[in-house]
């Protein structure tokens, strides 16, 4: 519903909308202010949102393009939003875990010493475990070419604060990229 705008009767003090004659006394009321459209806020390519996943890492967003920062300082990846067919957030087990693991069993299976072995073996379980626990979350972008690109987000535990905030961080930039005609899931 637009807003209506109100005139103060200058006799009575009535508030109301704009007419010739006031509907409480009958005086003249004043000309009513046309309201000019408004400017935009922001400029199209300034970002008007941007969404902390921590450790520094920050997506903003701008009328015109998408702003990755992986780390404060650090110069970020931009790509048009015209460009962008969707983006979604993407987990998935830390498989990267699992190489260490097999180093580590391979280490406790070729040394002779007890204590060693027995270090090593637990430090393959502990990788292991690790997989299977943490998640890997990162931002996969589909441009309108067809090529493919992923944005590390960052690891955390599922139902943790630091998955929270990713989850958190990641409903505010769908929303706004929907908004923006961008796919989001």
């Amino acid at each position: 519903m637009p807003a209506v705008e109100l005139v103060m009767c200058a006799a009575c003090g009535r508030p109301q909308e704009p007419a010739e004659l006031c509907i409480q006394c009958g005086a003249k009321l004043p000309l009513a202010v046309t309201a000019t459209p408004r400017a935009p806020v922001h400029a199209a390519d300034e970002p008007f949102v941007e969404a902390s996943f921590g450790r520094g890492r920050a997506l903003a967003i701008s009328r015109q393009r998408l702003e990755w920062i992986p780390r404060q300082g650090a110069k970020p990846v931009k790509v048009e939003l015209s460009e962008l067919a969707s983006a979604a957030l993407a987990a998935r087990p830390v498989y990267e875990a699992l190489a260490l693991a097999a180093l580590f069993a391979a280490g406790a299976a070729l040394l002779g010493d007890l204590v060693l072995r027995g270090a090593l073996g637990a430090l393959a379980a502990l990788c292991v475990a690790a997989a299977l626990v943490q998640r890997r979350y990162s931002i996969s972008l589909l441009r309108k070419g067809g090529q493919r690109a992923s944005l590390y987000a960052g690891i955390a535990r599922p139902r943790t604060p630091a998955a929270a905030r990713i989850a958190s961080a990641w409903a505010t930039v769908a929303e706004e990229l929907s908004g923006l005609g961008v796919k989001a899931r």
